[in-house]
């Protein structure tokens, strides 16, 4: 199993980040020890897992999930997922003076595909129930 490629990278990302195991897991909202047993290469987690832990490091799904075995257009659907909620994370922290950032936003939404939007409308629903 090509876990421990996944482990090490995991590993290497959190401390670079100057995160114990406990801090990326209260991040990504799961235990110490599954963290720890992804680290060491003694599971194997799921998608939205590693997308949960991509996100909390900052990290690309894609290269996370090389050599994994799971379906190329599910990892691209998680990518999409995770690209979308960091401009909704920017979108959240606008204020009156951040032009250059309402600039980039409004780029960004002019290429956003229909998928891509209704991706944002899925995270949207999930996030802000009505």
């Amino acid at each position: 199993m090509e876990n421990n490629s996944l482990g090490s990278k995991i590993s290497q990302a959190r401390i670079e980040r100057n995160l114990s195991q406990r801090d990326l897991a209260r991040l990504c909202y799961m235990t110490q020890t599954q963290i720890c047993r992804l680290e060491n290469g003694k599971s194997k987690p799921q998608l939205r897992t590693l997308a949960k832990i991509a996100r909390c490091l900052e990290l690309d799904i894609r290269e996370l999930a090389k050599g994994l075995g799971y379906n190329e257009e599910d990892i691209d659907i998680q990518a999409e997922i995770l690209q979308g909620r960091s401009i909704l994370d920017k979108f959240s922290r606008l204020n009156s003076g951040d032009t250059i950032l309402v600039e980039e936003l409004i780029s960004k939404i002019a290429t956003i595909s229909e998928k891509e939007k209704a991706i944002i409308r899925l995270i949207l629903s999930q996030e802000c129930p009505p």
